[in-house]
């Protein structure tokens, strides 16, 4: 800006540049379960349970580095999806990038706190949907279900429902809206964020299985 005191602009450009060096220092990390924790500056070392104390910032860079749609799903998986996301009307790419986040597609992961499966689903919640967690398409169907309960009980809000599918609606009611955990705030930042990028048009040919499907 013209006119402007000399002092103040060095000093200014000096705080920017130290925080551009500190935005660059942000780390993700990918829990077991396939959560995503963003750590920032001084929230790095807070102990596992504590609130952070500022927002959590993510510099653009690693945006554009981590901010791709999820990778085409196995078939079998894939298919499991696509069916139950129809049969309940969820969006069917939300459904995957959930699978993505949750558990990378794999269809035998068990979270150190017992989630089980893609969507990994606690054995409580498997139980109160009717479900066989342990089966790769009843544990997507269960998981489709309780996630299209959550955007209907958050009058379509997808953050909300998907901070309540990462912590429990109990903690969004509670915060009303997105509760300040490092975890829940990192894992809807990254599903958002896929969200907002243009959908892989190249997915995995699910007509042999559709074939045989219709044969039987």
């Amino acid at each position: 800006m013209r006119g402007g005191n000399p002092v103040w602009t060095r000093a200014a450009l000096a705080l920017s540049a130290a925080f551009l060096a500190g935005s660059a220092c942000a780390q993700e990390e990918v829990h077991v379960d396939g959560s995503v924790v963003l750590y920032q500056g001084a929230t790095q070392r807070m102990s596992p349970g504590a609130h952070p104390t500022a927002l959590i910032l993510t510099p653009a860079g690693h945006r554009a580095r981590g901010g791709h749609a999820a990778p085409a799903p196995p078939p079998e998986v894939a298919q499991a999806i696509h069916d139950s996301a129809e049969r309940h009307q969820v969006d069917e790419r939300l459904v995957r990038e959930v699978a993505w986040q949750e558990s990378h597609f794999k269809t035998q992961a068990v979270s150190p706190k017992g989630a089980r499966g893609t969507m990994q689903l606690m054995p409580g919640t498997a139980r109160s949907l009717g479900v066989d967690s342990t089966d790769t398409a009843s544990n997507i169907e269960g998981g489709v279900v309780y996630l299209g309960q959550l955007i209907h009980h958050y009058d379509g809000d997808t953050s909300k429902a998907l901070a309540a599918y990462n912590a429990g609606s109990r903690a969004v009611d509670r915060y009303g809206g997105i509760p300040p955990y490092r975890e829940t705030q990192g894992y809807v930042h990254s599903i958002m964020g896929r969200m907002s990028k243009p959908d892989d048009p190249t997915g995995p040919d699910l007509s042999p299985l559709k074939a045989r499907m219709g044969a039987d």
